[in-house]
């Protein structure tokens, strides 16, 4: 991929998110404004009195919207800063940022009311959440392993596997459509298993990122910045309280900010 290709998408990726961020805004106060928008049948899953760690559904719709802002930013950010560089790993966090912003289809759920009732576009919205939830931590450990320049001219198939990948499990995955999570979401089975593997992956990404920094003899800023992004993106998915929120939304643009520039670093070094 031609790093005219990479800018090209980059950019794509932040005015189809500006787009999404813009007409989600208005879907939502248009929604509100009517009184369709209703977050009652969530309120069931608050417990306690303890404001900052309490279950709150209006977070969920902060942190949802925070997504899609997020997306937009760095995505224009990555635009910018990587503009003329050779950068094989900026293309898969395109591919992360891009996950990142399906999941946040799940704020269509509580505004077109469709917790209660069977749809197939309930079923599209918790398959393409699942679907989420596998890219984004594949994404990130393809941007470790598959990063370097002698992955350069496998990308295109690299991507096409982690998206076809991704989008079999989501299908082959049982959704119970009569249980609604928190999270605006659907149950699903194998949770367990798709949490480990999550999990699994997240750390092998880490992992990777300090060996081959500590054998190329880079800085560990990378791996840093790479742990506060797993970490942020983990816990800013199933947000659902203030204080969890406060402290992944922190982490994830502090650790995408210290990764993206000290990668950056890196690539003006190496050229």
């Amino acid at each position: 991929m031609t790093i005219k290709t990479r800018n090209r998408l980059n950019l794509s990726l932040f005015i189809i998110s500006l787009i999404f961020l813009a007409a989600n805004l208005f879907l939502f106060l248009f929604s509100f404004y009517k009184g369709y928008f209703s977050l009652d049948s969530y309120k069931i899953f608050s417990k306690g009195n303890f404001l900052l760690v309490n279950y709150s559904p209006a977070m969920v719709v902060i942190s949802i919207f925070f997504e899609q802002l997020y997306v937009s930013v760095i995505s224009f950010l990555m635009y910018r800063i990587f503009e003329k560089t050779q950068a094989t790993d900026i293309i898969f966090f395109t591919l992360f940022l891009s996950a990142i912003l399906l999941d946040s289809i799940r704020i269509y759920i509580p505004i077109f009311c469709t917790a209660q009732s069977y749809t197939k576009f309930l079923l599209l919205a918790a398959n393409a959440v699942i679907c989420s939830k596998v890219l984004i931590p594949f994404a990130l450990l393809f941007v470790v392993i598959y990063g370097g320049e002698a992955q350069r001219q496998d990308v295109e198939r690299n991507i096409f596997l982690i998206i076809l990948a991704a989008f079999f499990l989501a299908l082959m995955i049982p959704v119970n459509s009569a249980v609604p999570t928190k999270n605006f979401s659907l149950d699903h089975s194998y949770k367990r298993l798709t949490l480990i593997l999550s999990i699994t992956t997240i750390l092998a990404s880490i992992a990777a990122e300090f060996f081959i920094n500590k054998r190329m003899l880079h800085s560990q800023k990378t791996t840093i910045g790479l742990a506060l992004v797993c970490f942020g993106i983990t816990h800013l998915v199933m947000t659902g309280n203030i204080l969890l929120f406060v402290l992944s939304s922190t982490a994830l643009v502090g650790g995408t900010i210290l990764f993206l520039l000290e990668l950056h670093h890196q690539y003006l070094f190496n050229d």
